[in-house]
């Protein structure tokens, strides 16, 4: 056996993520395949969790091979209690569920303490309210309201989530360039002119279609297939930051199209994260064979994936 594998193929796709495992090979250093073998990778996440629920079930229900993500949040009301049901129903047929904080604040404003009750609790609410209605969920991620970060944030949010989703640029992560996992960039919907071709343009881009020779080679150049994290805060006709049925259906298609990874944040995240441990681990020679050992990259991260 070479040492360039599919951590999917070999060991499960994010359990490898999540422990100290240890295993012999012929070869080494271990190379993880980039994007579990697609061309790219495309994470569609969804905030708010009040205007997706009469719209994206049927869209779904078309398209079983994509799978999303849903980031959860009482926007000062009781949004999780109100909807908890239809989202667990989304949990229970593969999607992601996800923290976006109990009220929706900035949360750079917010001193550790009120931190810890903003995400950190709510992190456990979510997973309570999932329960009761059946859907065993484990909340690994998280999404800034506003985009408002700061270094208390960070730590706070990273002691109970491996990976953390913001939004100030164009979503994309390049396979070999490790990102600030409490800051992921996304590229955020929002109803300009030509955005329904500009968001597909986004796709192609990460899929590495079209010709990028002239690429801007200062500012996060198209170099090689990558992963683009998708912002949106509903799919209805209301305009604004929110997408149509039609364009969302549009989308998710060309992505599966494009041969493309349609994952959860988490699921597509752990992979990414693994990579970075797994293709630095160090080989001991033992005989004739190599010995390598590696340390989970985080304390929290998803069980397994969907």
């Amino acid at each position: 056996m070479n040492g360039n594998f599919n951590i999917k193929t070999l060991f499960g796709e994010l359990l490898i993520a999540c422990g100290l495992m240890s295993a012999s090979f012929a070869a080494s250093p271990l190379k993880t395949v980039p994007w579990n073998g697609y061309s790219g990778a495309a994470s569609f996440t969804f905030d708010d969790g009040v205007f997706q629920i009469e719209t994206l079930p049927q869209i779904l229900g078309e398209m079983p091979e994509v799978k999303v993500t849903f980031f959860l949040s009482n926007m000062g009301a009781d949004i999780l209690n109100l909807y908890g049901a239809e989202f667990a129903n989304f949990a229970k047929l593969g999607h992601e569920i996800g923290n976006h904080s109990n009220t929706h604040v900035h949360l750079s404003n917010l001193g550790e303490d009120s931190l810890r009750k903003e995400v950190i609790d709510f992190a456990g609410e979510i997973q309570q309210v999932m329960g009761y209605y059946g859907a065993d969920v484990n909340v690994t991620a998280h999404a800034l309201p506003y985009s408002a970060n700061s270094e208390t944030a960070s730590k706070v949010i990273n002691e109970r989530h491996f990976i953390n989703r913001s939004s100030w640029g164009n979503g994309r992560h390049n396979w070999d360039e490790e990102p600030r996992w409490t800051d992921m960039d996304s590229r955020a919907w929002y109803s300009w002119p030509n955005a329904e071709n500009d968001l597909l343009k986004a796709l192609d881009t990460a899929a590495y279609i079209g010709d990028y020779t002239s690429s801007n080679p200062w500012y996060n150049p198209v170099k090689a297939p990558a992963w683009v994290i998708l912002l949106n805060h509903g799919v209805s006709y209301m305009g604004g930051n929110h997408i149509t049925p039609d364009a969302m259906k549009k989308a998710f298609k060309h992505a599966v199209d494009n041969n493309m990874w349609v994952a959860p944040f988490s699921t597509v995240g752990a992979y990414y994260r693994a990579h970075f441990t797994l293709d630095a681990a160090k080989a001991e020679a033992n005989g004739n064979k190599y010995t390598i050992k590696w340390n989970l990259p985080h304390p929290i991260c998803p069980r397994a994936s969907p």
